[in-house]
């Protein structure tokens, strides 16, 4: 039997910025992302699949918070816990804040549209 090797993540350490490069606005919804489509590969879909030059994605009121909130100010647990105030009024069942930010966070580097900025212990600390 193999040992499965795990690891945990301080995100009271760690903060996320947006990319500066991903356009995106606000509408009724929540917030509209713009993901441009420009590389070699995506080049050759658009022109053999007519696939579409710039996509957007219009996220949900968990991510729309979220992502006005990833402006590199906050760390992953600061965030978890302002989205813990905001969405247990509105759903009892919202559970594990840290747990919901934590993924959406990687999802969000995984996808290059925010950067995951890890603070050093006693680098920048001085009293």
């Amino acid at each position: 039997m193999k040992n499965k090797k795990t690891f945990t993540t301080d995100w009271a350490k760690i903060k996320i910025l947006r990319n500066p490069k991903i356009n995106w606005s606000e509408n009724e919804k929540g917030v509209l992302v713009e993901i441009s489509r420009d590389t070699f590969i995506d080049r050759i879909c658009q022109k053999w699949f007519k696939t579409p030059r710039v996509s957007t994605v219009q996220m949900d009121s968990f991510g729309s918070f979220f992502w006005k909130t990833a402006d590199g100010s906050c760390t992953v647990t600061e965030i978890a816990s302002k989205m813990e105030k905001e969405f247990a009024k509105e759903n009892e069942e919202f559970k594990d804040a840290l747990g919901r930010a934590s993924r959406f966070a990687l999802q969000l580097q995984r996808a290059k549209l925010a950067e995951l900025l890890i603070k050093a212990e006693g680098i920048g600390d001085r009293e």
